[in-house]
């Protein structure tokens, strides 16, 4: 029989646990070991989310799942443990790798929403630039072409036209007119407007429901 110890003898629910340098015991949601607490939150944040997507609900009670659940958890084991270099941004990576998912959109979507200013377009059309630059050399493999370049196309959540589009159409040959460039803004409008009609009706404390009321109210 293993060795106990009790912080009061004369009470048996104040054993205090013991486990090997192997093993880990949870404390206020926080693994520990012997050398301290738990730095690898990558593989549970995974598996959490993992479990989330496999779940047998709904699209919108998944997405609730993660809003009101999994992410606080996440936030308090950040706040409270002692995680990696760069821990938050990989687990932010994996939540919105999560919601495509769930939702069914391709990986290479955005999920950012720039505010509509030129200078915030402009920024953001410099930032998806720098980001599909750094694909170039995969996608020349993968074309098996040596010339490629890369461009960028933004539109704001109101259907606003990034002036620095108008560049990357003529680094392409495309010849857009303005009822063409209206039409694109037009559609982007309509699908900010679906994205947050189903987030209003996804999320209790903001969804609009009428009262209804029996007849002894």
């Amino acid at each position: 029989m293993e060795p106990q110890f009790y912080l009061d003898p004369a009470q048996p629910d104040t054993v205090l646990p013991v486990f090997t340098a192997a093993e880990f015991f949870k404390y206020l949601g926080v693994d520990f070991n012997p050398f301290g607490r738990w730095r690898d939150q990558l593989t549970g944040a995974r598996a959490l989310l993992d479990r989330v997507c496999k779940a047998e609900l709904k699209q919108q009670q998944k997405t609730e799942l993660i809003r009101s659940h999994v992410l606080p958890r996440f936030l308090y084991t950040l706040t409270v443990g002692n995680p990696v270099s760069r821990a938050a941004a990989q687990i932010d990576a994996l939540v919105r790798q999560a919601v495509k998912r769930i939702l069914h959109l391709p990986v290479s979507l955005d999920v950012a929403i720039p505010l509509e200013t030129q200078d915030a377009l402009n920024r953001r059309h410099a930032d998806k630039c720098r980001k599909y630059e750094r694909l170039r050399e995969a996608a020349c493999k993968l074309t098996e072409t040596k010339c490629l370049s890369t461009g960028a196309i933004v539109i704001g959540a109101r259907g606003a036209w990034c002036p620095k589009n108008d560049l990357t159409l003529k680094n392409m040959n495309w010849n857009l007119t303005d009822n063409m460039k209206s039409f694109i803004c037009l559609i982007t409008l309509e699908r900010t407007l679906q994205i947050i009609n189903w987030f209003m009706r996804s999320s209790e404390q903001l969804s609009f429901r009428s009262q209804h009321r029996g007849r002894n109210d």
